[in-house]
């Protein structure tokens, strides 16, 4: 069940992904430049190395979001035990579609 859990806010992280690239307006924060404008930290500070590479999840809100879609997914794959066998990847495959879904239309 945690699994399910993560793999949802996975789909929402990417769903806001999503609006930060094609619809800014609609996202989480859509005034704030860090959130909106790709590579922010970078540009800010002139190609700074450390927003270019090991920081580089701070850059920006897509970055920031990318990086916390990915570790939701892992520790959903690390507390996964299976539940139905073949039938998991159907159940997990519709859990992300949905919470995607909701993510981009209503959150």
């Amino acid at each position: 069940m945690i699994t399910l859990i993560f793999c949802a806010i996975s789909a929402i992280l990417d769903s806001q992904r999503d609006k930060i690239q094609f619809d800014n307006k609609r996202s989480w924060f859509p005034v704030a430049p860090w959130w909106t404008v790709r590579n922010y930290m970078e540009k800010r500070f002139n190609g700074s190395w450390f927003f270019d590479t090991v920081g580089s999840f701070l850059n920006d809100g897509w970055h920031f979001c990318k990086t916390l879609s990915l570790l939701s997914l892992f520790f959903g794959v690390v507390l996964y035990s299976p539940m139905f066998g073949l039938w998991d990847v159907v159940i997990f495959w519709a859990v992300y579609s949905v919470a995607f879904e909701v993510g981009y239309t209503k959150i």
